[in-house]
């Protein structure tokens, strides 16, 4: 069955003349709007939202995530806002996940410290995060992991860092830029 409407019968109020049902302007249906619809899949301010959220939880516990004594508090909040943006590019359910991770080792920490996670001394932090990553139940250990990973791609992604560690990325991409990669 196909459906042939010419413009002469279609009506931009009220779908196809004579149509009875579901059709009718934006302000008579009852859901959101296509407009407000679009900009909710868009989500730029739900991104906002989560970035902050994330780079707020990420920030206090950096040092301890990364493995590095102490990070300066400028150094902390730029690096913890680069690893919630890498985050943030992907979809909600890494960011969930994260969150969920950053939850279990405060959790972890309070259960066997008695305290939160940022709260505990950087000895006591980096004994929590090993004793996390040697637990035999796979959760401890995957929230362990997935806790410092981005940490450490937005701490290690610094050129300061890279240089330390005799990796020249401003080079690394000229080289890579001469072979593409194709499919096919």
């Amino acid at each position: 069955m196909s459906l042939n409407v010419d413009a002469a019968s279609f009506d931009l109020q009220g779908g196809i003349r004579g149509q009875k049902g579901k059709t009718g302007t934006l302000e008579q249906s009852q859901g959101p709007g296509i407009e407000r619809v679009q900009c909710r899949r868009a989500g730029t301010r739900l991104v906002n939202i989560r970035e902050r959220l994330l780079a707020r939880s990420l920030a206090p516990r950096l040092a301890a995530l990364v493995g590095c004594e102490q990070v300066a508090p400028e150094e902390r909040t730029r690096i913890a806002a680069s690893a919630a943006a890498l985050i943030c590019m992907g979809p909600i359910e890494v960011f969930l996940a994260v969150m969920g991770s950053i939850f279990m080792l405060d959790l972890l920490a309070i259960m066997k410290g008695g305290r939160r996670f940022t709260s505990l001394g950087s000895k006591k932090q980096s004994r929590i995060l090993e004793r996390a990553f040697k637990s035999r139940l796979y959760l401890l250990r995957g929230a362990s992991v997935l806790a410092a990973l981005p940490a450490k791609v937005a701490y290690y992604n610094q050129d300061d860092q890279c240089r330390l560690l005799g990796v020249d990325r401003h080079e690394l991409r000229k080289e890579a830029a001469l072979h593409p990669v194709t499919r096919g």
